[in-house]
């Protein structure tokens, strides 16, 4: 919605409507619809209908399912983990508290070794700058032409030049963490697994019985559990991690010295091909863009990259440590929960696991009708 339209006339209104259009159609969707507003002159029909034609119960779905669904699906996970161990043989979790507790300890350590063992800080790093140098590239003849068209506009071909950076560097940065998150998250999957086996009753025919209500809950299940409650919420988390918001919002001051050397360049350099035509003045200033700007902006950009990229990565093994740390105490939970239950009759707990599993039927149907 464009505000404002009774400082322009019908003419201009109109003309900057269709420009918003195309660059809204170009930075959003296809369909984007764009109206104009006045509360100078009570124009407000464009208003009224877009909000007429919202469809709220869609938006709410869209803005709150998948928050639904993984809070719902962490109540199953934890009754499916109540069912297990109400069907287990209890003699031995004392040995199986002793035996989660090792393999949490070793979980953390593998957790340590792999983060020392992935791509170095510097290598990842770099690649993110190449992105951005292979971006600027791919379009340094357009800069170019921005140059010479807008007499040297410093506003315009600073905006087009961020329109360039940012949008590489939050892709960038999401690829980064992902790989890092994909080789350091092998250690929760490692340690999903192997509770998987310290929880298993293999003898247990009451437990094997049961199959069908709990499925494989520590292993497949339980895996997907926790990657889905942890690893891919970390993601959304790194991916809109502040300090990526903070860079994006300051790269206007660190190329803004740059930009302005940049400028001043341009002038002398077309003074010294002075009789040239315009496609070849702009392929000089192309070349001038290739051969020295970009080398600049990569190396403006270097250390504050290099930088958030650190803080990521820490922020990412400090993640994983604490999933780990909150599995390994929900499993540890309910098994002391289970030992102060061991005189509970094979009735009580026949009727405590039919309760459990018609919740989890209740919850698994609400969950597909969202």
């Amino acid at each position: 919605l464009i505000s404002k339209c009774d400082k322009k006339t019908e003419n201009e209104t109109a003309k900057i409507k269709t420009e918003v259009e195309d660059h809204a159609k170009r930075a959003i969707r296809s369909d984007i619809e764009v109206g104009i507003t006045s509360a100078a002159e009570n124009r407000f029909d464009d208003v009224i209908r877009m909000l007429n034609e919202l469809d709220a119960e869609t938006i709410f779905s869209q803005r709150y399912s998948k928050a639904v669904i993984g809070f719902v699906s962490e109540i199953i996970s934890e009754m499916q983990l109540q069912i297990k161990l109400a069907l287990s043989d209890k003699k031995d979790f004392t040995a199986k508290i002793e035996a989660l507790k090792a393999e949490h300890d070793k979980a953390l350590n593998n957790l340590k070794e792999k983060g020392r063992n992935a791509q170095p800080l510097t290598n990842s790093s770099e690649d993110i700058l190449d992105d951005v140098r292979e971006a600027i590239m791919s379009k340094s003849t357009y800069l170019a032409s921005l140059l010479y068209n807008n007499n040297n506009d410093i506003h315009a071909f600073n905006n087009e030049l961020l329109s360039i950076i940012r949008p590489v560097l939050v892709n960038s940065f999401k690829r980064e963490i992902s790989e890092y998150q994909d080789v350091i998250g092998d250690s929760v999957r490692e340690f999903s697994l192997n509770v998987n086996e310290i929880l298993q009753d293999k003898d247990n025919a009451m437990l094997n019985g049961a199959n069908e209500i709990v499925g494989n809950l520590l292993g497949k299940e339980a895996l997907e559990s926790i990657l889905q409650k942890g690893l891919n919420k970390m993601i959304e988390k790194l991916v809109a991690y502040k300090g990526l918001s903070t860079l994006l919002q300051t790269l206007s001051k660190i190329l803004g010295p740059l930009v302005t050397i940049i400028i001043n360049i341009i002038p002398d350099l077309l003074r010294m091909i002075f009789g040239k035509s315009k496609e070849q003045k702009i392929e000089s200033i192309q070349q001038k863009i290739a051969s020295e700007v970009v080398n600049r902006v990569v190396d403006a950009l270097r250390e504050p990259v290099t930088r958030m990229l650190d803080e990521q990565r820490q922020s990412a093994m400090a993640e994983m440590e604490s999933l780990i740390k909150e599995e390994s105490k929900k499993y540890d939970d309910n098994i002391k929960a289970m030992q102060q239950e061991q005189q509970t009759s094979n009735a009580e707990i026949t009727a405590k696991v039919q309760k459990l599993e018609e919740g989890i039927t209740i919850l698994n149907q609400l969950i597909a009708n969202i």
